[in-house]
């Protein structure tokens, strides 16, 4: 990933730790582009096209918890944003 300075060992080493533990910012982008590129799988294997609403829902998956926005699903199975409180 651009920017991130984790080596893939150590990237390698988050996809393989409990998911509930609370992550610094670059672990978060591995797992998040990881959980991103699932999705993409799933949807190919389904052969479901590629749009715009999944290009959203994929950055949405990318930026969980990484920016000051939390990502929530809505009662459509939807990512949306809810800013953080300050």
């Amino acid at each position: 990933i651009e920017g991130n300075p984790l080596t893939e060992a150590q990237a390698n080493e988050v996809l393989e730790s409990d998911v509930h533990r609370h992550f610094l910012r670059p672990e978060q982008e591995v797992r998040n582009y990881y959980s991103a590129l699932t999705l993409l799988e799933e949807k190919q294997k389904n052969n479901e096209p590629v749009n715009n609403t999944l290009l959203e829902d994929i950055d949405k998956i990318y930026e969980l918890g990484v920016r000051s926005v939390n990502i929530v699903w809505n009662n459509d199975n939807k990512f949306g944003r809810r800013s953080k409180r300050k």
